[in-house]
């Protein structure tokens, strides 16, 4: 109860790679599960060694049951990291409005005037927008060029007092 508690407060302070959380979180359930099953007095005993062949037959139905669950539930985490990971990089492919409309999800911020906000990891892994700022100059582009300020308060954001060319801090 307390790794579930655990990471319930880790998903709640940091909202973000919740796959990792999570994972680690069934990873060490599973860790208690097999202690508690483990009973080495009784191990010891001849009367009580595996009387078969399968691994499976030694735990019972709730056994197997619990392990289908935890089974599951890792398969599910490690899915679900896998497509936060793969997700980012497919679009860095894509450097189009669309996809930075489509998968940050970018738009006018409703609660900071002149910011913007966007999905930090995509909409498929995070609970909350995270919002930025650019105030300086442009190129005909619209991309920050010439002297300017970047703002972002997302949990790794930044704040760059910068000279630009064309979208890119030199």
């Amino acid at each position: 109860v307390g790794v579930a508690f655990h990471a319930l407060y880790k998903s709640a302070a940091m909202r973000e790679n919740l796959p990792m959380v999570w994972g680690k979180a069934w990873a060490w359930l599973l860790v208690v599960w097999a202690l508690w099953l483990y009973t080495p007095q009784e191990s010891e005993s001849p009367a009580c060694r595996s009387k078969h062949a399968n691994f499976w037959e030694d735990y019972g139905d709730a056994g197997r049951s619990v392990f289908a669950v935890f089974l599951f539930l890792e398969i599910c985490t490690l899915i679900a990291w896998i497509v936060s990971r793969l997700y980012p990089l497919a679009l860095g492919c894509c450097q189009s409005a669309l996809a930075v409309r489509f998968f940050w999800r970018v738009r006018p911020s409703k609660r900071c005037s002149r910011w913007q906000s966007y999905v930090p990891n995509g909409p498929c892994c995070t609970l909350r927008r995270c919002h930025f700022q650019y105030e300086g100059e442009h190129d005909a582009s619209g991309r920050p060029h010439g002297h300017g300020v970047w703002r972002d308060d997302s949990h790794h954001g930044e704040v760059l007092d910068s000279e630009w060319r064309s979208g890119v801090p030199v």
